[in-house]
């Protein structure tokens, strides 16, 4: 459902005018409702990425940063089905793949939903995965580079 603003004291939710004034509880059980079917997400103990329905997180960036992170753990690459304002979905680029992620903006319109993650991978892993990008190394390796400065790099 959506949020939007008509005036200053009343809001539509849905198909529903809520007076901002009077209803103002219709709108905080709607989005007590909303948060007790789900958990905020949180990294594994190991530092690992796991992904389930029902996961919120803080912003569309938020949740935009653990996929990309969820992609290049275990190794696929992602096809745009939407990328809106308001919906996220997603598949594995992989043809015959039929893994899929959906998420979805929830009422406050700044914290974002797992609704749904179908199919398990069935794709190999590439050889070069382009969602490890420079700026991704970068955000996750940093912290390492700068603790061990001698650092020698090999390459293949």
């Amino acid at each position: 459902m959506e949020l939007e603003f008509d005036t200053k004291d009343k809001m539509s939710f849905g198909r529903e005018i809520i007076h901002v004034e009077g209803d103002r509880n219709l709108v905080v059980n709607k989005m007590t409702r909303v948060f007790n079917k789900g958990v905020m997400w949180s990294r594994n103990r190991d530092g690992s990425i796991s992904l389930a329905a029902g996961d919120i997180f803080a912003s569309k960036q938020d949740m935009l940063q653990v996929v990309k992170d969820l992609c290049v753990q275990e190794g696929f690459h992602l096809q745009k089905i939407k990328n809106e304002k308001t919906r996220y979905t997603q598949k594995c680029a992989y043809p015959g793949c039929n893994w899929r992620i959906h998420c979805s903006v929830l009422v406050d319109r700044m914290t974002w939903m797992v609704k749904t993650i179908t199919g398990r991978h069935s794709c190999p892993r590439p050889e070069q995965n382009r969602m490890a990008t420079s700026k991704w190394v970068v955000n996750h390796l940093l912290s390492v580079f700068k603790t061990s400065p001698k650092m020698k790099v090999a390459w293949m």
